[in-house]
C-alpha cells in the first residue's frame, strides 16, 4: 500500500455509536419509593394489624356501636445523604472532542454509582436473615431443598394473608440466591 494513502486518514470517535454498561435493573425504588419529609429526623407511625381484622359490626336498634381499637408504635428514621464528585473543567470539556460530552459522561457515570449503592442498602435492609427467616416458609421448610414445592409454599402464604389480613398479595421480591434455587427445583 502506498504511503499516501496511510496518511489520508484519522482515527475519530464515532458520532452514531458508544459502548457502555448501564445500571438499569434496579428494584430499591419501586420496592422502597422516595417519601418527601420535611425534618432530617422524626418518628414513623407503624400500626399494628388490628385495622385488618374482621370486627362485628352487626349494631341492635338503640344500642351502641361496636368498639374498634387501633394500637400504634413508633420508630424514628435518619435521612442520609449520599453524593458523589468527579472534576470536570471548563479546560476539559473545550479541549473534548465532538461528540464528547465530559460533563454528561461524568454525571450519567456518578448518577449510575449513586443508583447502585442504593441498590446494595436496599438490598442489605430487605434481605437480612432476620427478616426473611433464611429463606423458609412457616413450616421451617427451606425453599432450596429439591422435593420442596416452593409454589405451594407461595399459595400456602397467600392464602394465609387472605385469612388473616384479607389482603390479596400481587407481588413478590425474590434474591438472587433464593431465585436461582428456585429455578433449581424440580418438585
Amino acid at each position: 500500500m502506498s504511503t499516501i494513502f496511510n496518511n489520508s486518514h484519522t482515527n475519530k470517535t464515532l458520532t452514531n455509536i458508544s459502548v457502555r454498561y448501564n445500571f438499569v435493573e434496579g428494584i430499591a425504588t419501586d420496592a422502597c419509593p422516595n417519601v418527601p419529609v420535611k425534618k432530617e429526623t422524626d418518628l414513623i407511625r407503624v400500626y399494628d394489624r388490628n385495622h385488618l381484622r374482621l370486627e362485628e359490626t352487626l349494631k341492635g336498634n338503640h344500642s351502641p356501636a361496636n368498639k374498634a381499637s387501633r394500637n400504634f408504635s413508633t420508630t424514628s428514621y435518619t435521612l442520609g445523604y449520599h453524593a458523589l464528585r468527579e472534576l470536570v473543567s471548563k479546560r476539559d470539556i473545550d479541549n473534548a472532542d465532538a461528540p464528547i460530552a465530559l460533563d454528561i459522561d461524568v454525571t450519567e457515570a456518578l448518577t449510575q454509582s449513586l443508583l447502585i449503592r442504593k441498590e446494595v442498602n436496599f438490598k442489605n435492609l430487605a434481605f437480612l436473615t432476620a427478616t426473611w427467616s433464611n429463606r423458609q416458609d412457616q413450616a421451617g421448610n427451606t425453599f432450596g431443598a429439591s422435593s420442596y414445592d416452593p409454589l405451594l409454599a407461595i399459595g400456602t402464604a397467600t392464602e394465609s394473608l387472605l385469612k388473616n389480613g384479607h389482603v390479596r398479595p400481587n407481588r413478590a421480591i425474590i434474591g438472587i440466591e433464593t431465585l436461582l434455587k428456585l429455578k433449581a427445583n424440580t418438585a
